[in-house]
């Protein structure tokens, strides 16, 4: 049971809490004299544009805004900033003969424009396949080379076929920013044919020649032994055989004819 004055007492001690509430809630939403007429303000990005790139470093503009305390805008200016999306940039296919120059790079525009320096170029080699897979890659050193973003080969052979990876990463956070794979095929030179001119048929070259500005020669009407003959190179091997045997009966036909004709008039 309660003491008789017990309610009161935890009356005024609710109401003490509920004052003690009160102020502390006034000194909260009230500013210092001294900064009443104080401006606050600060800066508001508007608009961003896409990134420039969908892979590695690119450009972005974004739109700032200053915002005061009343919620007004003004003082909008654009600048460019940096982007990344993805730090991988795919597989990239090169094919190039034996004995040539193997020139392979992963210096970029935006690369370019920060300055390589403030980069630090990673090269490494999976041998003999072209492949995605990361743990294939070994290092692949770059000694005293001037130009560490890339890879030149003089006189190249077939061994130095595979996959080259470039990663790029910040020279200060070292941030991984690009990675580039670049499979290498090396093939003998005499195994293709690069000439495209020679593999033209005399109406592509014409057509090539006209296209080119350069007069042609009107060419004289083919007989048509020529038409017969361009016909039957034209045919696959099968129309041909039965052409050949078709000729060849006909003759025999036509020749023993002959005979019995003769043999029957004596």
């Amino acid at each position: 049971m309660l003491v008789p004055h017990a309610s009161i007492y935890l009356v005024l001690i609710f109401f003490t809490f509920l004052m003690h509430l009160a102020a502390c809630q006034e000194i909260i939403n009230t500013l210092p004299p001294e900064l009443e007429n104080v401006t606050f303000s600060g800066l508001l990005v508007v608009s961003v544009s896409p990134c420039s790139k969908t892979c590695g470093l690119g450009w972005r503009s974004e739109y700032y805004c200053k915002v005061s305390k009343k919620g007004y805008v003004s003082n909008c200016t654009s600048t460019n900033a940096l982007c990344l999306i993805n730090q991988d940039c795919g597989l990239i296919a090169k094919t190039t003969t034996v004995g040539a120059t193997l020139s392979i790079s992963c210096l970029d525009a935006t690369i370019k424009t920060l300055g390589s320096s403030d980069f630090i170029f990673v090269w490494k080699i999976a041998r003999g396949i072209v492949t995605t897979d990361l743990y294939l890659f070994k290092i692949f050193p770059l000694k005293g080379s001037k130009t560490p973003w890339m890879i030149i080969v003089k006189n190249a052979k077939e061994k130095h076929a595979g996959t080259y990876m470039c990663q790029v990463q910040n020279s200060k956070t070292m941030q991984v920013v690009k990675r580039v794979l670049i499979g290498v095929r090396i093939i003998p030179e005499n195994l293709v044919q690069l000439n495209y001119y020679e593999v033209l048929s005399s109406e592509q070259k014409e057509e090539m020649e006209i296209l080119q500005g350069n007069p042609v020669a009107k060419k004289k009407g083919k007989s048509f032994w020529d038409k017969v003959k361009d016909l039957f190179k034209s045919a696959n091997m099968a129309i041909r055989v039965i052409a050949i045997g078709l000729a060849i009966g006909g003759s025999l036909a036509f020749g023993f004819g002959a005979i019995f004709l003769c043999m029957t008039n004596k």
